[in-house]
């Protein structure tokens, strides 16, 4: 009987210990099967940099799998030698021979485990350390990686991101671009639109486009038309991508645990890393729920972008009374009296089978919205302009001006009759009404912008 307690305690102790394995190696939970991307590097990068960029990725992967799938399969092997030792200590009744092997394979059982564990540990961290980017975090970027020349003309083989004009000056590469990177153990996915004649040894505004539910980063760019925009006003047009969901945009249907603010913030790194961005001059604009995106962003990281704008989208419930701006707030919003999606008096966010919209969701009306943002900017009065009608869109639109903001500015676009459309694009749709040709938003936004510092 007295044997049988402290060898109880053991065993407890051994299915004690083996839950801990559990709760630290991932690939144990997963029976095995190593994850789709390297657990250990989170933003693990794909970006535009061609083979060398793949190779090192792909390298750092395989070394992330085998570390975790290594370390799972030894610490199994020592945790059912612990136990089994435990119970032969159980049983070892008055048979000293026995009582010693037992309690000498315990001793080795455990000292492996604890070996395990350490090794792990380095490993892990010496592969993030190999693998991490400049600032320290863990991604495998272009920076990683040894720098390249190139002649006049020829894009860098290595990232992808600069070229020697005819006149020995060096740009940032020109054109479309889709980069990825790893984040929460999945490839995220974003386009880029470079316009010419961007000195590489400058820095550059950006602005990114959020596309709405059903939508992409090719379908937003030429709803928006914000790449041509960029050719003219020489910023770099940024196209994120969410793929199979709606975005993470704050109201209660779309919560899970990925996080698309962090997404964003990792989209702004690698530009400024490896695009010349400058992160002073970062504006951001959506339509549905990617406008709801861009006010929780509003909301959770304000004092990364000096501009948003919403379009077709009004404030998601749930953000109501969580929203603390850690900066000023510079806004504009487009709001449709017709909307089939987006109540424009508040309520439940509505769904179109046919287009594959999603229903689901409380928003505030577009009054409420406004006055919201007016009171985190501490407005004054609004200013009211009709703007001018066209009279064949079925449509009239009201330019509400925000006076004395203490935090920032304020401008707000009523459409009466329009839709859950762009302002501006082109054709109305029987399923998601009309769009106003009195305005048009892309124009709207960029000036809203540039009068904050585009």
């Amino acid at each position: 009987m007295k044997l049988l307690v402290p060898n109880f305690r053991l065993l407890v102790s051994s299915i004690l210990v083996l839950g801990l394995i559990y709760i630290i190696f991932p690939e144990v939970q997963a029976a095995g099967i190593p994850y789709p991307a390297p657990g250990g590097i989170p933003g693990a990068s794909l970006s535009s940099g061609g083979n060398p960029v793949g190779a090192v990725t792909a390298f750092a992967v395989l070394l992330q799998r085998v570390a975790d799938g290594a370390a799972a399969l030894a610490a199994a092997v020592a945790i059912l030698f612990m136990v089994l030792n435990g119970a032969r200590l159980t049983f070892a009744f008055g048979n000293t021979e026995a009582l010693g092997k037992a309690k000498k394979g315990l001793i080795w059982a455990s000292a492996g485990l604890v070996v395990i564990i350490f090794a792990y540990v380095i490993t892990k961290s010496v592969i993030a350390l190999t693998y991490s980017g400049a600032d320290g975090s863990a991604v495998i970027g272009t920076g990683n990686l040894a720098e390249t020349t190139t002649t006049p003309g020829e894009i860098d083989p290595v990232n992808g991101t600069f070229e020697v004009g005819d006149d020995g000056v060096t740009y940032l590469a020109t054109g479309n671009r889709t980069l990825n990177f790893y984040q929460q153990g999945a490839q995220r996915e974003f386009m880029i639109h470079v316009p010419a004649g961007l000195d590489a040894t400058s820095l550059h505004p950006a602005v990114l486009v959020l596309h709405g539910n059903g939508g992409s980063a090719s379908s937003v760019a030429s709803q928006t038309g914000m790449s041509d925009v960029a050719d003219t006003q020489k910023f770099i047009a940024v196209y994120p991508e969410v793929k199979n969901r709606q975005w993470n945009d704050g109201r209660s249907n779309t919560a899970s645990p990925i996080d698309d603010v962090a997404y964003i913030n990792t989209i702004i790194t690698i530009l400024e890393n490896d695009w010349k961005i400058d992160r002073n001059k970062v504006f951001v604009v959506g339509i549905s729920d990617g406008g709801m995106l861009t006010q929780r962003l509003a909301c959770e990281a304000a004092a990364d972008f000096l501009g948003f704008a919403s379009v077709a989208a009004n404030l998601p419930q749930n953000l109501q009374s969580v929203c603390n701006p850690n900066d000023d707030v510079n806004m504009v919003l487009f709001s449709g009296t017709d909307d089939p999606v987006m109540p424009y008096d508040g309520g439940e966010v509505s769904g179109i089978p046919d287009l594959d919209l999603v229903a689901g969701g409380i928003v505030l009306s577009y009054s409420d919205t406004t006055d919201f943002w007016s009171a985190k900017n501490q407005c004054g009065d609004a200013i009211l302009t009709d703007v001018p009608d066209s009279t064949v869109d079925a449509t009239t639109v009201e330019k509400l001006t925000y006076d004395a903001c203490a935090q920032g500015r304020l401008e707000a676009f009523k459409i009466t009759g329009g839709g859950h459309t762009w302002p501006g694009s082109s054709g109305n749709s029987s399923l998601l009404g009309n769009t106003t040709i009195d305005i048009n938003a892309t124009t709207e936004i960029i000036d809203f912008f540039k009068a904050n510092g585009l």
